[in-house]
């Protein structure tokens, strides 16, 4: 389906948020287009498969309410996946091992919880953390993920 897109165009870097060490990604640039989601991120699918690391996020927006209909994105990047898709990291709180076998609940407040100092977005990236952790959890502006630790591979369960 054609129409207005937003094109969102990434960097990777490496940031801390506390003891916590991440590769993610920096917001470079963003720019308007029209036309169809799939030939645009075809296009740039193309432009960008030598680019290591490249990161592109295509948004096709509703005409009549201007939000965000649907999302495509495209990368050369490796590692694990620790977002779905780009999303801006707001907080990064860490899960010992005594809160994750805990039979009760833990209050997030009560969590270690740690900043990035400036703007910084997750998605396909690695994670380390400097001091003994059974896992993390990244909040960001898309919702929350909850990542576990593994002995000498420090990434998410799920990234097989």
């Amino acid at each position: 389906m054609a129409g207005k897109l937003v094109v969102r165009y990434y960097r990777a870097v490496s940031f801390r948020a506390g003891p916590v060490l991440l590769r993610g990604y920096r917001l470079e640039k963003s720019e308007e287009r029209s036309g169809d989601l799939f030939d645009v991120l075809t296009d740039l699918a193309e432009r960008y498969r030598k680019t290591p690391d490249a990161v592109v996020e295509v948004i096709r927006l509703n005409p009549k309410t201007g939000e965000e209909a649907e999302a495509a994105v495209y990368t050369t990047g490796q590692g694990a996946l620790l977002f779905p898709r780009p999303a801006r990291l707001q907080t990064v709180r860490l899960l010992d091992e005594a809160v994750v076998k805990a039979q009760a609940p833990t209050p997030l407040e009560r969590l270690p919880t740690y900043r990035p100092s400036g703007d910084y977005y997750v998605y396909i990236g690695d994670v380390a953390v400097e001091r003994p952790a059974a896992g993390i959890i990244l909040e960001t502006d898309k919702g929350v993920r909850v990542l576990l630790l593994h002995a000498g591979m420090k990434r998410d369960s799920n990234s097989g």
